[in-house]
């Protein structure tokens, strides 16, 4: 959909619905270029129609995620996750939030994209000891997780399963 800013004159007048482009996605994302580079910022898109900032936050994210952590498969897998927690957004119509899923799920999925990508039994259900476990996460880490994070939702984490699958696969191929 790049460079169509509009999908119909109704969805316009019912919504308001009208998309950035990428080159104003990120000449406006290079504004705040420090914290769109900082694994840890946060954002939240609250109109994010179908995930333009979103899926060039969370691409410059995971480019810092990469240069800095992509010699260790378990930094690369616990920065990448942490990532993908920080990129947040709220969408109106159905169809935008469906394709605003989609966009982040497979983003930046190419194929030698990552020289890692995490490696979970996914016919195991995984709890929170179970990941806190492998990736060596630290009482004071487990601390901060509990007093920052929501619980994820059913669907969001299935949906996260469902990415991890689909890079083995890809890797695999």
């Amino acid at each position: 959909m790049e460079g169509t800013q509009v999908k119909s004159r109704q969805r316009v007048s019912d919504h308001g619905e009208v998309y950035t482009n990428p080159r104003e996605v990120n000449a406006m994302l290079d504004l705040v270029k420090h914290e769109t580079e900082r694994i840890d910022s946060r954002f939240l898109e609250p109109a994010c129609g179908h995930g333009n900032f979103l899926t060039a936050i969370l691409e410059r994210k995971l480019d810092v995620v990469e240069k800095t952590y992509g010699k260790s498969q378990i930094e690369f897998e616990r920065y990448s996750v942490l990532a993908v927690a920080q990129v947040y957004g709220i969408g109106l119509l159905e169809d935008n939030i469906v394709e605003a899923r989609a966009r982040l799920y497979s983003h930046h999925l190419t194929k030698n994209a990552y020289q890692f990508v995490p490696v979970l039994d996914m016919s195991k259900s995984w709890t929170d000891k179970d990941l806190y476990k492998r990736y060596g996460i630290t009482e004071a880490e487990i601390t901060f997780i509990d007093s920052m994070i929501r619980p994820m939702q059913t669907d969001l984490f299935k949906a996260l399963a469902r990415w991890i699958r689909q890079i083995g696969r890809m890797r695999t191929s």
